[in-house]
């Protein structure tokens, strides 16, 4: 990568960084170019070039976010255990989500921005595909204490960014705590 597109990509990501801190300390409301290009300490005007409006800047604030924990799941490797893969996959959605809890929980919060709302869509259809998939391959090795839908509805919600913040941020429990919870009600509803 030559010097140019190096500094351009640190400035892209220096703007996205940016962004998710003025989500976090003014609200999604409070999202705004020019509080971007300061948080960044760069012109508004770079803030422009990069990103034409503060919704395409939003969006890409998330896309970065959700391509972490995607990526993280896309390369776990799938082995014998489907019941073990499960595991590996909530651990893997809480772990992403607990080194990005702040800034999830504001970008996913900016008011009006409809192709934003329908991007987390999307990343919830992608992350409810791969559960049902996952489920459907443990109840062909072993039997489950409820039904396949509910299964998916259970492992949904464990592995859902809102319930993981109100565990660790409203209940004040340690994240390695609310990881076992979530494991443990998980295990204990689908095998008894």
């Amino acid at each position: 990568m030559d010097t140019r597109a190096e500094i351009s990509a640190a400035t892209r990501n220096r703007l996205l960084q940016a962004t998710a801190t003025v989500v976090a300390e003014r609200g999604g409301a409070g999202l705004t170019m020019q509080a971007v290009a300061e948080a960044a300490d760069v012109a508004l005007r770079t803030v422009y070039n990069y990103f034409p409006t503060k919704e395409a800047l939003a969006l890409e604030a998330y896309n970065q976010l959700a391509g972490e924990v995607m990526s993280a799941i896309e390369a776990l490797p799938v082995t014998d255990s489907p019941r073990d893969d499960l595991s590996c996959f909530v651990e893997t959605f809480v772990d992403g989500y607990q080194a990005q809890i702040e800034s999830r929980a504001m970008i996913t919060g900016v008011p009006g921005i409809p192709e934003l709302d329908a991007r987390v869509e999307e990343v919830r259809a992608w992350r409810r595909d791969r559960l049902t998939k996952l489920i459907h391959r443990i109840r062909r090795d072993e039997p489950i204490q409820v039904s396949v839908p509910q299964a998916v509805g259970l492992a949904f919600l464990v592995t859902a960014f809102p319930t993981w913040e109100i565990l660790v941020n409203q209940n004040q429990m340690t994240p390695a705590a609310a990881k076992t919870l979530l494991l443990t009600t998980l295990e204990r509803s689908l095998f008894g």
